[in-house]
């Protein structure tokens, strides 16, 4: 997605397809016969996705001079951390009040259907509210972001994904070598990252299935214990930005990883 968009030379409508890919997803998954289906409906969702997300750091970033970037950076992650807790709210309050009253499979039904609806929404206030940048970031590395505004409290999710579009199959051996444009130490990263998302992903992925079937929490709880967590987050995220324009970001990364 990224190498279409420096290609073309347009940010916007990837952000549209994003919307649109999210809407139909989420309403096709209120409809899903079967696990399988449910699978695939999930891959073709994160497939368009990441195609808002390889735009957004230079949406954030493209009209500002670089001595603003961190702090864009920092108020991008903020809005992020607000949606997600907002959206585990919600979910939390459908299924404490109509989800497990009625059912949970018939209320998570539900509940994909208002979510394809909320996606519908963002997608016409995308199309209203963003407009072009009127200049385009060539070099999308953005080695000079101090990327620990948005990675050390927002689980990554706003730094690496940028930089995987530059990998190619046939410099695969090279860059773990550290032989590549990145460099030693950026390939470095790249491997603390990798760690640390598998550690995460195995603790995440399985959380709400634990917390549900070996506590006997309720989905309304589930939903809660993440609040509790996203909600750390954004009440942190600020003083980690204001932190970073003192603390060089390479050691609030190795504090965070360690």
């Amino acid at each position: 997605w990224g190498r279409w968009s420096d290609k073309i030379g347009i940010r916007k409508p990837f952000v549209l397809v994003s919307f649109a890919g999210l809407a139909i997803g989420f309403g096709l998954m209120s409809f899903a016969p079967s696990l399988l289906v449910v699978l695939w409906i999930a891959v073709f969702v994160n497939v368009l996705w990441l195609s808002a997300i390889s735009v957004s750091t230079p949406l954030a970033l493209e009209e500002s001079p670089k001595s603003e970037w961190t702090a864009r950076i920092g108020s991008f992650n903020r809005l992020n951390a607000v949606g997600w807790t907002s959206g585990l709210v919600l979910g939390t309050l459908w299924m404490a009040w109509i989800g497990e009253p009625s059912g949970e499979k018939w209320g998570l039904s539900i509940l994909y259907v208002l979510i394809a609806v909320i996606c519908v929404g963002a997608l016409a206030l995308a199309y209203r509210w963003i407009s072009e940048p009127r200049k385009h970031i060539s070099d999308r590395r953005f080695q000079d972001v101090p990327i620990a505004a948005g990675g050390v409290i927002e689980r990554f999710r706003f730094a690496p994904a940028r930089l995987f579009h530059l990998i190619k199959p046939s410099r695969f051996f090279a860059l773990m070598r550290g032989e590549n444009t990145f460099g030693v130490p950026l390939t470095r990263y790249y491997y603390a990252i990798v760690i640390c998302q598998t550690g995460f992903q195995a603790f995440f992925v399985s959380a709400p299935f634990f917390m549900n079937l070996e506590l006997g929490l309720s989905a309304s709880l589930v939903f809660a214990a993440f609040i509790a967590y996203q909600g750390a987050s954004a009440l942190v995220n600020p003083y980690v930005a204001k932190l970073t324009s003192r603390v060089r970001a390479r050691h609030l990364q190795r504090i965070a990883l360690g």
